[in-house]
């Protein structure tokens, strides 16, 4: 059975931040996919091209974030996605669960 999982949040793209609800963060064992609805951007990323994926804390109380270390040139090196706090551990373990390696 196919694994695959969609989040709504906000997104980092290099010095461009939207918030949420433009972001979607859509994980399966392929790929992941993170477009931006507010800057019509749309970010596709294979298992060969992500390094790491970052868990960040950055607001604890309202959201936490990953950051998404990839080899990709077509896109910017900065690229974080958030996600609310109380939902967070849903996004890990999709993650997680699709062998992306989270740390």
């Amino acid at each position: 059975m196919d694994k695959n999982y969609k989040f709504r949040g906000g997104t980092r793209i290099g010095i461009l931040i939207s918030t949420w609800p433009n972001g979607i963060l859509e994980v399966n064992e392929d790929f992941l996919i993170l477009r931006d609805e507010l800057m019509k951007k749309e970010l596709k990323f294979s298992k060969e091209q992500v390094v790491r994926i970052e868990i960040k804390k950055s607001f604890p109380i309202i959201g936490c974030s990953i950051r998404i270390y990839h080899t990709n040139n077509n896109h910017e090196k900065e690229i974080s996605f958030g996600y609310l706090n109380f939902h967070f551990n849903n996004l890990i373990n999709a993650l997680k669960e699709c062998d992306w390696p989270v740390n």
